[in-house]
């Protein structure tokens, strides 16, 4: 890296770097069934020998470079730009680029502000973020098979799917901030409001058994994310010997579900079993928030002629609308086939309030964490009703 001052008011630094990150795991694993003697855990008691080995090996090699512009110290401009190089994917998807840049003024080093306000900063920021695959989650190979007899060994298809053609998932994200301090920085304010949108964002599904493999490694699609924050820090108490810090951080963040991979309809990415073939399946439409769950719900009354335009096929429940109770006294379940939003596991709004008592040496903190709004579908609940 190197900085320069171009003029009295302009100071310019450049930073060039190269990363390399290279991982190798090497497991081995070897099990033992059958003992001949009872209660003796030793591999020569062992009857049955089960063997694995595991290699997993990963590089990603990056370069990066950052400009960053200071005028007065209270007008900054950076710009970075960073590409990779991964063997996770195949080539030519292999190599990718995203830049950022960021401004920011501190307007309290210019403008004339109420003596209440010391420090006051407003910032910009775009962002690209380049993501790679998990390793092998472009190839086909093989797996051993596990439960064969000892002596025998054979081998079968692996249990994921890769994709050769898969891409990088990119994440475009716009920022704006703004930060006031008061008070001679004893109460602190900060807002940021911002906006992502993710494309070809990678995932594994799972798929049907009938292909011979469990899940599949795909471009899902693209999802966008937008909300706010807004964080308090204070320092109530000051004194000689003891001082009091908090902090209260409040969030909402809202996505949506733009698009999917055209031959799909649908993504489901994990299901859970439930009595009465009740299962909960968390799936991935188009026009929906991520992490829906999907299931089985309890029938509503609707008359002949909305059931004859289909009315009660909706996915939403009708709270308004009156359960149908059976003869044996419970109300109905709806048709397997008729799939309901049950919920989201995304919370509506998430919340903390951390504070630090400091007297003397002696400091004492402790934080209260708050999700408020998530819907969660308890497993071993249903299966005791």
């Amino acid at each position: 890296n190197a900085t320069k001052k171009l003029h009295d008011d302009f100071t310019l630094s450049v930073r060039l770097g190269h990363e390399l990150y290279d991982r190798q795991t090497n497991t081995e694993n070897t099990e033992g069934g059958d003992l001949t003697i009872f209660d003796w855990y030793n591999m020569g008691n062992a009857k049955l020998l089960r063997s694995e080995s595991f290699v997993d090996k990963y590089r990603l090699m990056g370069v990066f470079g950052e400009i960053a512009l200071n005028y007065k110290d209270l007008l900054y401009l950076n710009v970075t730009g960073r590409n990779d190089i991964t063997s996770s994917l195949a080539s030519p998807n292999n190599s990718f680029f995203y830049p950022s840049v960021t401004a920011s003024y501190i307007f309290s080093e210019q403008l004339p502000l109420p003596e209440i306000l010391n420090y006051g900063k407003l910032r910009l920021s775009y962002a690209k973020i380049g993501k790679d695959a998990l390793s092998y989650a472009t190839s086909n190979g093989y797996s051993k098979y596990t439960s064969l007899p000892t002596g025998y060994t054979g081998f079968t298809r692996a249990s994921l799917l890769g994709d050769p053609n898969l891409k990088p998932e990119f994440t475009d994200t716009y920022e704006a901030g703004l930060d006031l301090k008061f008070f001679n920085s004893r109460l602190g304010v900060d807002l940021t409001v911002y906006q992502s949108t993710s494309t070809d964002q990678i995932i594994q599904v799972p798929v049907s058994s009938t292909t011979g493999y469990v899940n599949a490694s795909i471009n899902a699609g693209s999802m966008r994310n937008k909300g706010f924050e807004i964080a308090l820090n204070a320092q109530p108490i000051k004194k000689e010997h003891f001082s009091w810090n908090t902090a209260i951080n409040f969030s909402i963040n809202r996505n949506k579900i733009l698009s999917i991979r055209e031959d799909l309809k649908e993504i489901a990415v994990h299901s859970e079993s439930g009595y009465l073939s009740s299962t909960v399946t968390m799936k991935l439409l188009p026009g929906e928030s991520y992490g829906t769950l999907y299931g089985r719900a309890l029938k509503r009354y609707y008359s002949p002629e909305e059931l004859a335009s289909g009315l009660d096929k909706s996915d939403e429940i009708d709270p308004n609308r009156a359960l149908l109770i059976g003869s044996n006294g419970f109300p109905q379940l709806d048709d397997v086939s008729n799939q309901k939003k049950l919920g989201n596991v995304q919370p509506d709004w998430i919340g903390g309030w951390s504070n630090t008592l400091q007297y003397k040496n002696i400091s004492l903190k402790f934080l209260i964490d708050a999700q408020i709004g998530q819907d969660r579908y308890n497993s071993l609940d249903n299966s005791f009703a």
